[in-house]
């Protein structure tokens, strides 16, 4: 196992939830201080990457939990959280995806009539399985990613009944635009099938599975389409020049991804013209083109944050090749 997992997958937690789990003898005086000392203990022991006592101070949490406060209480929730990092860095795949079953279950019972909750939870859930996808190499990869997106459409769903949900809701419709990068990207460096699982189990099925070719070209499409939808959000919105010319930069990046390079130059340019008409423009200019920009941007950044990127083998072009060359030479065409 490699040892920085555990603190990787601790420090995922954050903003996830605060609370624990264990499987010990239910306390008599079960008190939110001794909830508080097991979740401390348990992390500590999860940083430390000894999983065995981190996999029995949570367990015992869990289940404290439910003897004293029901079946059926939000705070286990935070316990599940620590029981899943713990499944995840011991590589145990079957207990992971029974716990997050069993949260998804859950959330759906206590959330039914909360439906900004609901779509938070939902969404906590779908950030596990994009966890989960990376530490696995298999049909399980494209499960996972597949579930992630299933639970972020229904997030988004719920989201669309509530009002002032259009910015939360743009950034989750990026969220599903890599999905679909990441389970084109998965099938072809594997050099098989199958974008469109067409079951909730855990397994491949072939006869439903789309050829390489045929998966690029729907998620091509589709991820075009979703980030139209966010530009038109945040059009909508009047937002600045500024995060405009940030979002008409992702999508020359959506572009560049899937080597249409005309259509990528026709966006990157059109950047840089909105940027034109902003007091911030060199600064920007620098942001966005100046450097070394790997791509797709890991997570939906309208303020400059300089989120880590999913893949660093493509690179966005620099300023000087957008303004001066043509497609072909940007992007190391031959003629």
């Amino acid at each position: 196992m490699d040892r920085h997992l555990p603190t990787l997958i601790l420090i995922t937690l954050t903003g996830l939830c605060s609370g624990a789990v264990s499987r010990a003898q239910v306390p008599d005086h079960f008190s939110p201080d001794l909830q508080a000392r097991l979740m401390e203990d348990g992390n500590r022991y999860l940083e430390q990457g000894d999983l065995a006592n981190a996999d029995a101070i949570f367990f015992r949490l869990f289940d404290s939990l439910r003897a004293n406060l029901g079946l059926y209480n939000a705070q286990q929730i935070s316990a599940i959280d620590r029981i899943l990092a713990v499944a995840l860095a011991a590589r145990d795949h079957d207990r992971f995806i029974q716990y997050l079953g069993y949260h998804e279950q859950l959330v759906t019972r206590l959330y039914t009539g909360d439906t900004a909750t609901l779509a938070s939870e939902l969404q906590r859930n779908a950030r596990w399985h994009r966890a989960a996808a990376v530490t696995v190499d298999d049909e399980l990869r494209s499960w996972h990613l597949i579930r992630s997106r299933t639970l972020t459409w229904q997030s988004i769903s719920a989201l669309e009944t509530l009002p002032d949900t259009d910015l939360e809701i743009a950034a989750l419709l990026y969220q599903i635009t890599l999905s679909h990068f990441e389970l084109s990207n998965n099938a072809s460096r594997r050099g098989r099938t199958s974008m469109e699982v067409r079951t909730d189990q855990p397994a491949l099925v072939s006869g439903w599975a789309l050829s390489g070719s045929e998966t690029d070209r729907r998620s091509y499409a589709i991820g075009t389409e979703l980030l139209e939808r966010i530009a038109g959000i945040y059009a909508r919105q009047r937002a600045t020049a500024g995060t405009m010319a940030r979002i008409t930069t992702y999508q020359g990046d959506w572009h560049t991804l899937f080597d249409r390079h005309d259509r990528a130059l026709t966006y990157y340019r059109q950047a840089i013209g909105l940027l034109n008409n902003t007091s911030e423009r060199d600064e920007l200019l620098q942001e966005l083109f100046g450097q070394e920009t790997a791509i797709p941007v890991a997570g939906f950044d309208v303020e400059g944050r300089h989120l880590q990127a999913l893949s660093s083998q493509t690179q966005r072009p620099g300023l000087a090749d957008i303004i001066d060359a043509s497609a072909a030479n940007i992007f190391g065409d031959q003629p």
